[in-house]
């Protein structure tokens, strides 16, 4: 739904940016406050938060966002959801954009209302049915307390146990049934629907969520089951995927909402498991690669998943390899140094390892292994990666560059030749250049607004503050607008930005 400007305006007025952080993460310092950037590397409190202007401001990056901003940076919302997340917190009214958005944005609230209601009601009823039926007997048998099971809502529906799906807010939005008899499939899921995508969905997080901050370390698994009968042990830090794999974005928002450091990927020992686990770390990789995440596997014994061991699940967790390690062992198990084909498989299975790889220790522990190993070191040139931190940095910097392009014609001359990277600034500079094509030079910034309202309604978000920024950042690039010229260009001039500036390499 398309916000009516009365909404966000009201929003913007009303949120405060210093009610968005936690007050023992912050210093006071004169009228402002300091808090540690979460947009680079900061050593000390570089990130000022001013109750007067509203408004947190980094000097390093260059950043400042409003309320709007922190939210959705933070939480992972689009422009929209921050601003109905926040006027949720205020008590401020929705009011779209215009007519057709409210019908529509009324039609949805009411569709998922009713489901709330209907998954609500379902939960009862399976929860109910759970205590004399043969569902019972099935989970006191896998070692399950009446405590636990009812802790978790767990029901009975026709053959199958019902384990309910909640979203982050533990809002039943789905279930999950496992048959008792050897009905196929075994596990059946709730169909997509508004308030449910599978795809999306991470089991147990709204349990786990409290865990995972305070240790820092989240363990995933496949199976709710895992996630329940190790809860019962104390151990309650884990969550599963739910009838989907592993993907990026969960761990994207994952990372932002619970500032995990260390990810633990415990699948069964089978050869599903292992598959399970190779399709998770391809998704997960660049995390650990960037730094930001230390990523490890725990292989589990075979036969057996993390539920059947749960009352050592501790001790075993302390075995979990980093997942270079794990890449390793699998590539050469099945060496045979009498057998050129066996040595041949080995080493390209240690090749794409040292690919992907950057200077550093993990590589070199790779290369040590592969000499004790292959008796040899694969050539394999260092990868090059940027860290995420990097990568923020320069996608940010893109953003300067064409809210400037569009709000200073002056600027425009040295802006023009920019390549950019990040694919919504690539959309943005493709609308402009075509804008341009018809003439609308002087009104560029109007001629912009009005296109990108008519662009799917996340990207269209996204636009908007490009050529409607917050008054503050408006003035700030109004007084000096080569300033803000300079900042922009030197990020994009740099080694770690290079592919945005053509001139870089000649």
């Amino acid at each position: 739904m398309r916000l009516h400007q009365n909404t966000i305006d009201q929003v913007r007025d009303r949120a405060q940016i210093l009610d968005q952080f936690s007050q023992e993460n912050l210093k006071k310092v004169g009228y402002e406050f300091a808090s540690k950037c979460p947009w680079h590397d900061d050593r000390r409190p570089s990130l000022s938060i001013s109750p007067q202007k509203n408004f947190a401001y980094c000097h390093v990056c260059a950043r400042g966002v409003d309320a709007i901003g922190w939210v959705q940076d933070r939480q992972g919302l689009s422009f929209s959801e921050a601003v109905m997340n926040l006027a949720g917190q205020y008590n401020i009214e929705v009011q779209a954009a215009d007519e057709e958005d409210a019908k529509k944005f009324e039609e949805e609230r009411l569709e998922r209302a009713s489901l709330f209601r209907q998954r609500e009601q379902q939960q009862e009823q399976f929860s109910e049915r759970i205590w004399d039926s043969p569902g019972l007997e099935y989970l006191l048998g896998r070692e399950l307390t009446a405590e636990t099971i009812e802790e978790w809502g767990i029901g009975f529906n026709g053959n199958r146990v019902m384990f309910p799906l909640c979203d982050p807010q533990g809002r039943t939005v789905g279930f999950t049934g496992r048959v008792l008899d050897d009905s196929k499939p075994k596990y059946k899921n709730s169909q997509n629907d508004a308030i449910y995508q599978k795809a999306n969905l991470v089991f147990g997080l709204h349990k786990a969520r409290e865990r995972i901050m305070a240790t820092s370390q989240v363990v995933i698994t496949e199976g709710q089951f895992d996630v329940v009968r190790l809860w019962q042990e104390d151990v309650r830090n884990v969550i599963a995927v739910s009838g989907s794999s592993l993907t990026r974005g969960m761990i994207e928002n994952l990372v932002r909402t619970t500032r995990v450091t260390q990810v633990v990927l415990c699948f069964d020992g089978d050869l599903g498991g292992q598959k399970a686990a190779e399709r998770a770390i391809n998704e997960l990789q660049e995390f650990a690669l960037r730094g930001e995440l230390d990523l490890r596997i725990l292989v589990m014994p075979d036969t057996l998943d993390p539920a059947d061991c749960a009352e050592v699940f501790p001790f075993l967790l302390e075995e979990a390899v980093s997942w270079v390690e794990y890449m390793f062992e699998r590539a050469v198990e099945k060496i045979d140094l009498t057998d050129p084909y066996a040595i041949t498989t080995a080493e390209r299975g240690v090749k794409r390892i040292l690919q992907i790889l950057p200077k550093g220790g993990l590589r070199e522990w790779v290369q040590r292994r592969a000499k004790e190993v292959l008796k040899a070191i694969p050539d394999v040139k260092p990868a090059k990666v940027q860290t995420q931190k990097q990568i923020d940095r320069c996608s940010w910097a893109e953003r300067r560059a064409i809210r400037l392009y569009l709000m200073d014609q002056g600027c425009r001359p040295a802006l023009a030749e920019i390549s950019y990277t990040d694919p919504r600034m690539q959309q943005a500079w493709k609308i402009i250049e075509v804008l341009e094509g018809m003439g609308q030079d002087r009104m560029l910034r109007m001629a912009f607004a009005a296109v990108i309202q008519k662009l799917e309604r996340d990207l269209s978000d996204e636009l908007s503050s490009l050529c409607n920024p917050i008054k503050e950042v408006a003035r700030v690039i109004e007084a000096n607008p080569v300033n803000e010229l300079e900042g922009a260009m030197a990020v994009l001039l740099s080694e770690c930005c290079s592919s945005s500036n053509p001139d870089q390499d000649r």
